[in-house]
């Protein structure tokens, strides 16, 4: 058994007496496409609407 140190999580420091029993998966966890829920890139519309081409810089 290998806990190694961190600096948020210190599990290395906990004393291991026994090993009762261990699991290892290998495993694909990879989502699925989705939906665009919003589109950030995108030109609002109400810019688009009056066709200026620039933005004003504060």
């Amino acid at each position: 058994l290998d806990l190694s140190s961190h600096a948020l999580a210190p599990l290395s420091e906990l004393p291991v007496h026994e090993v009762v029993s261990a699991v290892h998966l290998i495993a694909d966890l990879t989502l699925g496409l989705g939906r665009v829920v919003h589109d950030y890139l995108a030109t609002p519309p109400h810019k688009a609407a009056k066709g200026r081409t620039y933005d004003l810089a504060f």
